[in-house]
């Protein structure tokens, strides 16, 4: 078999070429994986792409965005010199996260209003920190810069002014930006033999529902994920009869020498929540 190749004049081309032979008596071809999408797509990104031919099928707009997400997803990024020459920067739509941030409310009991001048405390048992911040005129506090690992334990209290704990203590949900941009869904048909693509967008909450709806109907979806190790340091055992009383706080020797470098007094504040220490180290627990 020999094969010409010519341009628009009819002058022969030369170059590199790559070419694929198949039987549409044995194989039906599959228009999703060609060897254009081949070379500009599959072989510079890593594992199963869904349908590579799909992001190629025209230039519309949709497409391109979504190559582009298929390109962040796999660490390409795309910076617009000429731009950043001219100093004309683009601004992020959502911050930067650089530091970690608890913030929340205090209320009175009575009244449901704002406790302003509160103070709230919180303490990290497991990295022996114990921090007080008040509240604003609206009962708002906020603490904050700190970072500290996935799964810490937080003990947060508030009183008023006067030391009263009649107050109603509520933390400020995490929030996430919200996902309301629809997406092109991707259906295929063998109607006339050949593998045709529809495209119909497809609203998120159109999807959040049905999904509910199938796991109201056939239950909770399970995803079969490879075997994993968890490890984990030995539980230890009890040494003293104090250690089995459930709710009970016991620290051995051994903890109180792993501590930071901090007065007896302020371990103890740090590790059991609302025991105060006084000057005279007489010992008491806050009531309102």
């Amino acid at each position: 078999m020999s094969v010409a190749l010519q341009d628009a004049s009819g002058k022969p081309l030369s170059g590199n070429f790559s070419i694929a032979v198949t039987d549409n008596s044995d194989l039906l071809p599959d228009s999703t994986y060609t060897i254009y999408s081949s070379l500009l797509l599959s072989s510079e990104l890593k594992g199963y792409i869904e349908e590579p031919g799909w992001y190629f099928y025209s230039d519309e707009p949709f497409r391109r965005e979504a190559l582009d997400l298929l390109m962040l997803t796999q660490g390409w990024r795309c910076y617009r010199l000429e731009r950043a020459l001219a100093a004309d920067y683009e601004t992020p739509a959502i911050a930067p996260e650089l530091f970690q941030q608890l913030t929340g409310d205090v209320k009175r009991l009575v009244g449901n209003k704002a406790a302003k001048e509160a103070k709230v405390t919180m303490s990290v048992p497991a990295q022996g920190v114990l921090e007080e911040a008040g509240t604003d005129e609206e009962g708002h506090f906020d603490f904050h810069p700190f970072e500290f690992p996935d799964s810490t334990i937080y003990n947060v209290q508030a009183v008023s002014a006067k030391g009263s704990s009649n107050v109603l203590l509520s933390l400020h949900p995490e929030k996430y930006p919200a996902v309301d941009q629809p997406w092109t869904f991707t259906g295929r048909r063998h109607g006339t033999g050949q593998l045709q693509t529809e495209d119909a967008p497809v609203n998120v909450s159109f999807m959040d529902k049905s999904n509910r709806r199938m796991s109201y109907e056939n239950g909770m979806r399970n995803v079969f994920l490879e075997d994993v190790v968890v490890t984990a340091p030995r539980r230890r055992l009890p040494k003293t009869l104090y250690e089995t009383i459930p709710g009970c706080i016991t620290f051995r020797q051994e903890d109180i020498k792993e501590i930071p470098d901090m007065s007896l007094a302020r371990f103890i504040e740090s590790r059991f929540p609302g025991v105060l220490v006084t000057p005279d180290s007489i010992f008491f627990v806050k009531r309102g």
